[in-house]
């Protein structure tokens, strides 16, 4: 049987590559540094291995771009490609459901801060928040084109707004505490 198996970094690149190949891997890092995201590493160092072992795995077909003096090559996914992005959408997991966040990693260790650094923290996540709400508008603006664009923006708005109701309950206890 073959290995179907595919990492974060390489579910990322190989969806990439199918949604919007065929690609070059610069521009699948430019994608990378435009996602609203933080999961995303758009590093050389990162990005080219990861394409290097989809290519060797035979889930990207690599084809050197004619006439490139830097030896760039256009990605497309291949059929094997799309049956490990297949079997990768299909797996469910702790992941899906319980979201990573290192705001709440990062509560327990407020013990660090005064009281009312710990009110500033609160208010800096706030307004981190309302930043992030804007950023995926503007994204979603210009990338509504996507497949299932509006589900997409529903999960990251609902997302958002529970993040945001948290923070401010947060943000009200710390300031209670402070007091």
């Amino acid at each position: 049987t073959e290995d179907l198996s595919l990492t974060h970094a390489e579910a990322m690149a190989l969806m990439t590559a199918y949604r919007f190949g065929p690609l070059t891997t610069y521009r699948l890092r430019r994608l990378y540094a435009e996602a609203p995201v933080a999961s995303y590493s758009n590093s050389t160092g990162t990005v080219y291995p990861v394409v290097r072992r989809l290519s060797a795995r035979g889930l990207i077909d690599a084809r050197p771009v004619e006439g490139s003096r830097r030896g760039a090559e256009t990605i497309v996914c291949t059929e094997t490609g799309r049956r490990a992005l297949k079997a990768w959408v299909m797996e469910l997991g702790k992941e899906e459901a319980i979201l990573s966040d290192t705001a709440r990693s990062k509560l327990s260790c407020l013990t660090l801060l005064t009281p009312a650094e710990r009110v500033e923290w609160a208010d800096r996540l706030l307004a981190n928040l309302a930043e992030a709400s804007r950023v995926l508008d503007a994204f979603y603006a210009r990338h509504g084109d996507v497949p299932f664009a509006d589900l997409l923006q529903d999960n990251f708005t609902s997302t958002l707004a529970s993040r945001h109701a948290w923070a401010e309950r947060t943000r009200r206890a710390l300031a209670d505490q402070a007091d």
